[in-house]
């Protein structure tokens, strides 16, 4: 990751890839990108405490989930991978991801676990890829954790989905 992205955007997620035929691991890189202010700095609100990052299959015609379902672990694609870290701390890699089509949404939740910034690609995940970026924007919603616990800012069980 460069330098100038680091500090652009503060937030990046190394996904530990051995992609389909490949017989060693390479990293890929998902990078969070919130807005910008009127400086062009990355605008973060300052109630963010916690991100939670998922990553799913989808199919050929699956598109991104809404802020609420996502928020709320709502049922979409086949998940792989959902993490949750707190503000300024590190995850941890995802795993093997084969090449195929992808969704990867990231969320930044409040103290109550509501979420404030929302983003998600729907990508197909080819073999040479290296890095996907995730646009987040400002979300208004009062779904927090649908059947998960709120946990100072993270929902836990946080791989959990929730039912119909």
């Amino acid at each position: 990751m460069s330098s100038r992205r680091a500090t652009a955007t503060g937030l990046a997620v190394m996904l530990a890839a051995a992609l389909s035929g490949c017989v060693t691991e390479r990293a890929v890189e998902l990078v969070i990108e919130p807005p910008r202010d009127a400086m062009g700095g990355p605008a973060i609100p300052a109630e963010v405490v916690a991100w939670e990052v998922r990553v799913v299959r989808l199919g050929d015609d699956d598109l991104c989930p809404s802020a609420d379902a996502s928020a709320e672990a709502r049922p979409f694609g086949e998940l792989a991978d959902a993490q949750s870290f707190a503000a300024g701390g590190a995850s941890m890699a995802i795993g093997e991801l084969p090449a195929g089509r992808w969704g990867f949404a990231a969320m930044a939740r409040d103290e109550a676990c509501r979420p404030l910034l929302y983003g998600c690609v729907a990508t197909e995940l080819a073999p040479d890829a290296r890095t996907i970026v995730v646009p987040v924007e400002p979300v208004t919603s009062s779904a927090a954790c649908g059947c998960r616990a709120c946990d100072a800012g993270a929902c836990v069980e946080v791989e959990r989905v929730c039912g119909d």
